[in-house]
């Protein structure tokens, strides 16, 4: 992978990745059930329509979940029947691309063996994982997984920030993804930035966050299209750090008074100037009531909240319209 220089920070945290199957008994994939696109029994779940010609949307997810991290929450109260992995399952099937944050131990591992199993109900799935990084005692991973059909991504154009000056404690994984559909001189693309906040290196984090938006904006691809994803502070872009990056907007801000807004809930920053592909639908993931769950059950499927946004397919907006009367060009 390409390394890009800047400069970041680093720390520690908890969790072991084999505590799910010692307590859970998981297992791997082998006691999922996958159902075929578009059969789920929950009408939220509808799945991404595959058919590019009909121009939908590109559907993007912020995802973390203990079923690769380890950190398991103590709920004596679940049942033993119940299964984490397929509920996963029918959350990713209505995205194209979905950015996992925290994977630690075994979880690549789960990873893998959950991507096979999305792959044998005939889809076309590829997960793209970053190196550990993070002190010894605490090495977390980031990945990108994305549907095949719909989105490519540049493997040469995948990489770790370096963080020599040790800034931020897990430095985040930049990719460059172009939506399928449009011609690719028309097609929207954008980079892509994982990443966590730590509380309590929230304010020298925040700063680093601040440069790495900037950094990958101007690394020299000439893409100003940039959307940073991942485990935020509710306020992150209201910092005095980002008073320099321009205009950006944060998911978070966007969400509506009567919409689920857990505590915690993951995040999504991107400049509505340079972004206006951005088709101004975002939201987070109501685990519990989209799958009827308990609140233990869900927080062991996705914590935290997961946040989901829209992007045109189209660089600069929506897709261009056929004049009335006209056809467009066979060649």
């Amino acid at each position: 992978m390409r390394r890009a220089a800047l400069i970041f920070v680093l720390g520690s945290t908890l969790g072991l990745g084999w505590f799910l199957w010692r307590h859970y008994e998981i297992q791997g994939l082998d006691q999922l059930v996958f159902r075929p696109r578009g059969t789920t029994a929950t009408p939220a779940r509808r799945g991404v329509e595959r058919n590019l010609e009909a121009n939908p949307p590109l559907r993007l997810l912020s995802l973390s979940s203990p079923l690769w991290s380890g950190e398991i929450p103590k709920a004596p109260d679940i049942s033993e029947a119940f299964q984490p992995g397929p509920v996963l399952a029918e959350i990713i099937s209505s995205f194209d691309v979905v950015a996992l944050h925290g994977i630690r131990g075994e979880g690549e591992r789960w990873l893998r063996h959950f991507v096979a199993e999305l792959n044998s109900a005939g889809e076309t799935w590829e997960l793209v994982l970053g190196s550990p990084v993070g002190p010894r005692h605490d090495p977390r991973q980031f990945a990108v997984l994305f549907h095949k059909d719909s989105v490519e991504v540049d493997p040469h154009n995948v990489y770790t920030i370096e963080d020599p000056d040790d800034l931020i404690r897990h430095e985040p994984l930049v990719a460059w993804l172009r939506a399928k559909g449009p011609e690719e001189t028309e097609a929207f693309t954008f980079s892509l930035v994982l990443c966590q906040v730590h509380e309590f290196e929230r304010e020298r984090e925040l700063e680093a966050l601040a440069r790495i938006f900037v950094a990958v904006r101007d690394d020299g691809r000439e893409e100003d299209d940039v959307v940073l994803v991942g485990d935020m502070p509710p306020r992150t872009v209201s910092h005095a750090a980002w008073d320099r990056v321009s205009r950006t907007s944060q998911l978070g801000s966007l969400l509506s008074a009567d919409e689920f807004i857990p505590q915690r809930h993951l995040d999504m920053v991107w400049d509505p100037t340079a972004t206006s592909e951005h088709a101004a639908r975002q939201g987070l993931v109501n685990v519990v009531r989209e799958f009827n769950l308990t609140v233990a059950e869900a927080e062991i499927v996705a914590t935290p909240a997961p946040a989901w946004a829209e992007f045109h397919r189209w660089e600069g907006g929506p897709a261009p319209r056929v004049a009335a009367g006209e056809s467009p060009a066979i060649e």
